[in-house]
Order: C-alpha cells, then structure tokens, then sequence
C-alpha cells in the first residue's frame, strides 16, 4: 500500500485536530530533508532530535517508563472496546510465485512440497510488535520464529544466504537457535523438492473487528 503522509507545520509545536484525532504539528528534529517538497539535503544520522524536542515540543516526549505503559494499555483497552481483539493462531501462509501451497504440520514441523520449483518462498503469518501490546519493549514486527529449516532434508542455516529478506538476526535458548521473521520471510530456492521448519516460538496477534453483516431484502 501507499500513502501520501501529510505533516503541517506551524510557528511552534502545537496540537491540530485531523478527522476529529488530535495529532502533532511537524517538529524539525533533523528529518525535514525527508519531505519530497524539502529544500535541503537529508540528515543520515541526527543526533539532536531529543535535545530539538526538549526544547521546543509542546508536550513531554515519552519513550519508556511507566507512563507510556499506562498509555499503551489504555490504547489497547479502547481497541478490545471496538472490537478488535487478539489470536494465539499465527494464520501461517507458504507461497511461491502468488500461488500458496499445501502445508502439512504435525505439531510445530511443518512440511511443505515445493515440487521442484524455484523462486523465492514466502512464509507469511499475522505479525506484531511486542511493545504496542505493553508486553516488553521490543519494537521490532515480529511474525513467527523458525527453527529447524531444511530443504530436502538438509539443514539451512540460520545465517544461510538463502534466507534473504524479512528476517531478524537470530537468537539462542534454551530450546536452541531460531530467527523471528517479520511477518512476510522470503527463503530462495532452486529446483527443492520439500520445505520443512519448526514453529519455535509464536506470540499473540491482534485481529481487526468482525465485518458486519449486509441483509438484502
């Protein structure tokens, strides 16, 4: 999806209300250069933005502590109010070339036939972020974790090259070594005959509210 992404600045920080939502007026804390109308270059690595927004926001800058906490369960109380609500099921999805494939699981091994095909594989799943549901402050999308991967029988590593986007770095337990995906892992293949992984670790997913009925009389 795209999205044109609008930020009105005025004289100093201040609140606006946009759609009946009260949200900020653009505050230059070194990503002014970031706006396809900027008239300046882009800052790689701004070391000011704390200081820029100590000094010249219009409200306390919370990134962590109690009360963003307090906040964040408040936000997540409003969404269980509209509906939306949470799943332990990961809604785990293999697909090659947009076509999604059979999969076979026996309690967290999944076993998928590629039959031969190449490409780049998709392991798709509802997906979230740990600190938006007040649980630790871990900012990172995560979808699932993986262990175990091996095609046609054979081990891939967890650092393999063929495990090339939406991975995160890997990690070690007691249960061993995994990686989380993001949600949408990509894992190349050339001419594999069957996928198999083990569904370490998965988390629980928010899910948008039900879509109300239509009646046609």
């Amino acid at each position: 999806a795209h999205v044109s992404y609008y930020h009105i600045e005025l004289a100093q920080h201040d609140i606006l209300m946009a759609e009946g939502m009260a949200v900020e007026s653009f505050l230059d804390t070194g990503n002014r250069g970031a706006f396809v109308n900027a008239q300046c270059p882009i800052m790689i690595h701004p070391t000011f933005a704390l200081h820029r927004w100590a000094k010249a926001g219009c409200a306390q800058l919370l990134l962590d502590g109690p009360r963003l906490v307090t906040v964040r369960r408040a936000i997540q109380a409003w969404a269980e109010d509209l509906g939306y609500g949470v799943t332990q099921d990961p809604d785990l999805r293999v697909e090659i070339a947009g076509a999604c494939l059979p999969v076979a699981s026996a309690g967290r091994v999944v076993r998928v036939d590629l039959h031969g095909r190449s490409g780049m594989v998709h392991i798709r799943s509802h997906s979230m972020v740990p600190a938006e549901l007040g649980l630790v402050a871990d900012h990172r999308r995560l979808g699932v974790a993986l262990t175990g991967i091996a095609l046609d029988g054979v081990a891939v590593k967890m650092d393999d090259p063929c495990l090339t986007s939406g991975w995160h770095a890997a990690e070690n337990g007691a249960g061993g070594t995994w990686r989380w995906t993001d949600g949408d892992a990509t894992l190349a293949v050339a001419g594999a005959e069957t996928l198999e992984f083990e569904v370490a670790i998965s988390a629980s997913y928010c899910t948008a509210p039900a879509a109300p009925e239509r009646r046609v009389a």
